[in-house]
C-alpha cells in the first residue's frame, strides 16, 4: 500500500505499529496532520503517540477476536472493514454489522467492542471534533491519476490503495485500477 504523493510513496511495511490507547490491540498510522497540512497536500506518517496529537489521523488496526475499542473523547471516528468477512460491533449497546468497504461513523466517546471471533484489518479515520471535518469513501482509483476532490472545486483528497486479499499494493506491482480509500479533510 502506498500513502503520500506519487513522488514520495510510503509503504505499509515501513510504518511502525503501536498499541491502541487502551492497550487492547495494535494500529499503524498511515497519515496524520492538521487541516492546513491537508489543504497543502502535506500528509505524513507519524510514529507512536505523536499521531494521536494530530487533528486527523488515518490508520489500520488489527482486531484479533473480541476486543474493546479505545474511548477517544473529542474525536469522531469512521471505521471500515478491509477484509472479506463482516465484523460484529456493539456500539453503545446496539449491535451493528460492519460490512467490508462500508464506512461506519460514531463518536469517539462511544463504548464500542468487537464481538467477532476471527481477526480483521480495519481502516480508521479519526477527526478532532470542532477542528476538522472529513469523509472517507471506498472505491476504485486509477493508478497514476490525481486524487479526486470531494466535489468539483472543493477540498483536496488523499488516496490510499488498499489490500486485495493478503496482498498490499506497492509501486512495483501496480495494476491499472486499484481498490482505494479516498479521504477528504477540511477545517471547521
Amino acid at each position: 500500500m502506498t500513502v503520500g504523493t506519487p513522488a514520495s510513496p510510503r509503504r505499509f511495511t515501513s510504518l511502525a505499529a503501536v498499541r491502541w490507547v487502551n492497550g487492547g490491540g495494535v494500529t499503524t498510522t498511515l497519515a496524520a496532520g492538521s487541516a492546513s497540512d491537508f489543504a497543502r497536500g502535506d500528509v505524513f506518517a507519524l510514529d507512536g503517540a505523536r499521531s494521536f496529537a494530530a487533528d486527523w489521523r488515518l490508520s489500520i488496526a488489527r482486531i484479533d477476536g473480541p476486543s474493546a475499542f479505545s474511548v477517544l473523547p473529542g474525536f469522531d471516528r469512521v471505521f471500515v472493514v478491509l477484509e472479506d468477512d463482516p465484523v460484529e460491533l456493539l456500539i453503545d449497546g446496539s449491535l451493528v454489522i460492519a460490512e467490508p468497504d462500508v464506512p461506519i461513523a460514531f463518536p469517539g466517546e462511544a463504548i464500542v467492542s468487537s464481538h467477532s471471533s476471527g481477526s480483521s484489518r480495519d481502516l480508521n479515520l479519526f477527526l478532532r471534533r470542532g477542528v476538522v471535518t472529513g469523509a472517507l469513501r471506498i472505491g476504485e482509483h486509477v493508478a497514476g491519476s490525481s486524487a479526486p476532490a470531494a466535489s468539483a472545486g472543493s477540498a483536496p483528497a488523499l488516496v490510499v490503495h488498499l489490500p486485495t486479499g493478503d496482498h498490499w499494493w506497492s509501486a512495483e506491482n501496480a495494476s491499472p485500477s486499484l481498490h482505494a480509500a479516498v479521504v477528504t479533510i477540511a477545517a471547521v
